[in-house]
This record gives structure tokens, C-alpha cells and sequence, in this order.
């Protein structure tokens, strides 16, 4: 895709590339005899530069502030970008289901509090307990909540 867009802008004369001005290729544009437009892409940078490059540009693709400006330019640098963003998302997964727990043990207290009055009503239907004993329990129930929050008193 980015050799495309590479090869469209040289053939009709656009700016240059972010990679052709950071130095990682060049860009020659040629006309053969029959008058068509040749491109040819030439490496300039180090293989070491261009990996550098390339892990920014998958960082910042991880990050979601990235615009396609900067690409892999080998496969190599393809997979290892392919990677790096399975790695980020992996690591955004876990950190989000980290704080999921972390805030639903906030409140673990209250949820078994919940479980715990649904069993009870469950409990009281099974047994076909009449309404007014059974809203007796529940009020009960509540109140030992309002109460103690929780809290075992034993």
C-alpha cells in the first residue's frame, strides 16, 4: 500500500515521503525511452535505523496516534511490527481486565450480599413460604445490610 502511494506521488511529482526526508530511501524517478515513468526505492538507512523506525511506528500505531506516515519497509520489519501490536494489545487486555477486578472487588461485599438474597428468595419460593414471612425475611435482610455492610458479626 505505502509503495503504491510512494510510487503514485513520485510519478506525479508530489512532496516527498516522510521516509525519503528522515533518510530511510530515496525515491528515483526515471523515463524510459518509450515514455513511461519508471520508480526505483533505494535504501539509504542502516538496518538498525530502519528497525528503530519501524518499532516507533508500531508503537505509535499501538497507541492509536499513529497515521500510516512511517511503514515497515521489510518483512522482517513487517512481522516484527505485526508483533510488537499483538504484544500491545495483549498487554491493553490484561491492564483492562486488571481494573475491571480491581473495581468489582470494591464492591465484592455488596454482590455477595446480592447472591446470598437471591438464594434466599429462591429459597422461600421452594418452599412456598407465604408473602408476608418472606418480606419479613427480606427486610430483615436489608436491614442487617444497612447495618453492617457486610461485616460478619461472629
Amino acid at each position: 500500500g505505502f509503495f503504491f502511494v510512494a510510487r503514485w506521488q513520485a510519478l506525479g511529482g508530489f512532496a516527498l515521503t516522510w521516509p525519503e526526508v528522515s533518510g530511510i530511501y530515496s525515491v528515483d524517478v526515471t523515463t524510459t525511452v518509450e515514455g513511461r515513468r519508471q520508480v526505483e526505492l533505494t535504501m539509504k538507512s542502516t538496518a538498525a535505523e530502519a528497525y528503530i523506525n519501524s518499532l516507533y511506528w508500531a508503537y505509535i500505531t499501538m497507541i492509536t496516534t499513529g497515521f500510516g506516515d512511517i511503514v515497515p519497509l521489510h518483512i522482517a520489519e513487517t512481522a516484527w511490527c505485526i508483533f510488537s501490536m499483538f504484544v500491545g494489545v495483549i498487554i491493553t487486555a490484561l491492564t483492562i481486565a486488571n481494573l475491571q477486578r480491581t473495581i468489582g472487588q470494591f464492591d465484592a461485599a455488596r454482590l455477595n450480599f446480592q447472591r446470598k438474597m437471591e438464594l434466599i428468595k429462591i429459597f422461600m419460593q421452594y418452599r412456598c413460604l407465604p408473602k408476608d414471612i418472606q418480606d419479613r425475611v427480606m427486610s430483615f435482610y436489608d436491614y442487617q445490610w444497612r447495618v453492617l455492610k457486610g461485616a460478619d458479626e461472629e
